[in-house]
């Protein structure tokens, strides 16, 4: 374990424990939602490079979402960051894991991870074009305040 934030209404979450004693990191999410019991919003990231927060539109990502065996949808494109989680409902929670690999190097960050809001199986894969290493990530609500547990683990080197 590196770091563990639990915040009960945060504009922000930045999980900054990245080094290079790790290459991957495995961060949880447990029972986030929003603040606000009337809105329905999306999580989104933003990693930390170079000591600011990017906000370059090379964030690339495709998202799965899947209500019921019969019903999914498939969101993608490249924006100012990339969302962890669609929508979900007013009083429900998240909980989702992630990946983050190639922290360390000079090539794609990439990000990927699966789990369940309101009922709907979630799986995303996205990658941030950078040299640069990672020094954070940070966590926020698309509207609103977020509420919940996040956990960055680093995985142990090869």
């Amino acid at each position: 374990l590196v770091e563990t934030i639990t915040t009960t209404g945060a504009s922000t979450v930045d999980l900054t424990g990245f080094s290079s004693a790790h290459n991957d990191y495995m961060l949880i999410l447990s029972d986030v939602k929003n603040s606000s019991t009337s809105a329905m919003t999306s999580i989104y990231y933003r990693l930390k490079l170079n000591n600011s927060w990017d906000t370059y539109s090379e964030y690339y990502q495709i998202t799965l979402y899947s209500a019921n065996a019969t019903s999914s949808s498939t969101q993608g494109g490249s924006n100012d960051a990339a969302r962890m989680v669609y929508s979900p409902n007013t009083g429900t929670t998240s909980n989702m894991t992630y990946y983050i690999n190639n922290t360390n190097s000079s090539s794609r960050k990439h990000i990927h991870g699966t789990g369940m809001s309101d009922n709907r199986r979630i799986q995303l894969g996205s990658y941030k074009n950078s040299n640069s290493p990672i020094q954070g990530i940070r966590i926020y609500m698309s509207g609103g305040n977020i509420i919940g547990t996040f956990s960055l683990y680093g995985l142990a080197k090869s």
